[in-house]
């Protein structure tokens, strides 16, 4: 029910409108035509990448407007998902003979009503059941809560309501000021100015057919970022727009330099717990970021793992093609077990690291770059991609305000998990360690009568950690000991919790 004591305003509050884009088929060959015949001659002679760029989705944009454009849906929150308009229109005479007090034509409309209700339930589920039939396993189950009236809400209505008196636009607002407090601390990276290459190397051009590829590939069913541009459009259109993308991709390489448009990101506010009750806490931030951006994050990421690939922690299980939780476990256990079976104690400490992904110091990933001996034509666009990123929350349809973080790796992105990777390599303590992404796992067998050398190891663990500006969380790092030296286990010292910051939070 709209809880209100006004007509009107119960009307105001039980609609919601939302934003769609046509996707007439006669509109896409339209589109189409308009594309091809599209002179971008003046796109090639541009100066600059940010010139191409800002250009490129000038064309596209107004193009996909013109023939497709966006149209505003207005629905009531209440309405049964059969709902038709004509349903709408009997209901709406059914009522204005009722007020009227003409009551045969009231009891022909409520029986007209009756049936219509009736046939319109009947085809809407049948069609549902033919439709589960065909569905693939990701979407079978949305599918069929959705069928059955199990539809999840907003996990942040309760924040929501506990903070902003329920106005979601508000909690946007508070949500993304608590992300940009978390790397308020640290220096901002500026990106250094330079001309662009005349020449560049043969391994660092990018070929049209390449970005052909990357865009016939595009996952529609992921959600693109806030440069306004449809995934089914990129994957359905490649063949127009494969060229002049690959032209700004090129630029961007030979300039050191992303455009402005590809560093911004709208972030969706993950919950963690259910329900979450702290916006500091229980909330992960998910970036969404142009898909195109993505594409060149992954040429430039696959050029990174070609050269530093190698040198990276064998023991590392995130975040790379062919390692996984499961390769982690399996070794970890292993280990594990051999010691107890020698009749061995074995010590293992679980560390975790508070918003790691969120308070990542960009000079630091630079500098850490450089060691790994790249080319500094991909440190220089590293640097451009980590600098004035900007993001905003999305909730429920509704959007904070920009603002720009002095230091983080978006989660959502493609280059943003590699980038944690190369900060974080270095960190090796003297013990077996096993790392997935930002969870640390140190074990360390101890014999009959041996000195634990663990507390040695989490000093230089925290010594590392103090000197790379990341903060343990010791309200979820553990430790835990197997073997005969459980009944006597020694005692292991870690950094107290800040409790006046987000340091030490989850």
């Amino acid at each position: 029910m709209c809880p209100s004591d006004d007509g009107d305003h119960r009307r105001a509050v039980c609609k919601k409108s939302i934003q769609v884009r046509s996707r007439d088929a006669n509109g896409k060959v339209l589109l189409a035509h308009a594309l091809a015949a599209h002179n971008w001659e003046q796109f090639y002679k541009m100066a600059t990448c940010e010139e191409m760029t800002s250009c490129f989705y000038s064309v596209v944009l107004s193009l996909l407007d013109k023939f497709l454009p966006v149209r505003q849906i207005e629905y009531n929150i209440n309405d049964k998902p059969w709902i038709t308009e004509k349903f709408r229109y009997v209901i709406r005479r059914r009522q204005n003979a009722w007020t009227n007090g003409r009551m045969d034509e009231y009891r022909r409309y409520r029986n007209q009503a009756i049936r219509l209700a009736k046939t319109l339930k009947k085809r809407f589920y049948d069609k549902k059941v033919r439709d589960l039939r065909r569905c693939d396993s990701r979407n079978w189950w949305r599918h069929t809560k959705r069928l059955i009236g199990q539809a999840k809400k907003s996990e942040l209505t309760g924040l929501a309501n506990a903070l902003t008196d329920g106005d979601m636009a508000a909690l946007a607002d508070v949500i993304n000021q608590s992300l940009k407090r978390v790397s308020d601390d640290l220096k901002p990276l500026r990106a250094v100015e330079k001309t662009a290459l005349d020449i560049v190397p043969e391994q660092f051009i990018i070929y049209p057919e390449t970005v052909l590829m990357k865009l016939e590939k595009i996952n529609v069913h992921k959600a693109p970022g806030p440069d306004g541009i449809p995934n089914w459009f990129l994957r359905d259109f490649a063949a127009f727009l494969y060229e002049p993308i690959c032209a700004i991709f090129n630029a961007s390489i030979r300039e050191g330099h992303v455009p402005n448009v590809w560093k911004r990101a709208n972030v969706l506010p993950v919950a963690k717990v259910n329900p979450p009750v702290s916006v500091d806490s229980d909330l992960r931030p998910i970036s969404l970021t142009p898909t195109i951006s993505k594409h060149l994050e992954a040429i430039v990421g696959g050029w990174i793992l070609e050269m530093v690939g190698d040198q990276l922690d064998t023991k590392q299980f995130g975040g790379l093609k062919g390692r996984s939780t499961t390769h982690a476990l399996v070794d970890m256990l292993y280990h594990w077990h051999a010691a107890l079976d020698n009749g061995s104690s074995t010590r293992v400490l679980f560390v975790d690291y508070a918003k790691a992904f969120d308070h990542v110091d960009h000079n630091l990933v630079v500098d850490k770059l450089k060691t790994f001996g790249l080319s500094e034509i991909i440190t220089d666009w590293i640097t451009s991609f980590l600098c004035d990123r900007q993001q905003r929350i999305a909730i429920d349809g509704y959007f904070s305000s920009w603002v720009s973080l002095r230091g983080e790796v978006p989660q959502g992105s493609w280059l943003g998990p590699l980038v944690f990777l190369i900060l974080i390599d270095n960190l090796r303590p003297d013990l077996l360690a096993h790392q997935f992404v930002d969870d640390k796992t140190l074990s360390e067998v101890v014999e009959k009568r041996q000195v634990s050398r663990m507390q040695s190891a989490v000093d230089e663990l925290i010594n590392w950690s103090v000197a790379n500006k990341m903060n343990i969380n010791t309200r979820k790092t553990k430790e835990t000991v197997l073997g005969p030296l459980s009944r006597n286990p020694p005692v292991l010292v870690l950094p107290q919790a800040t409790e006046t910051s987000w340091h030490g939070t989850e």
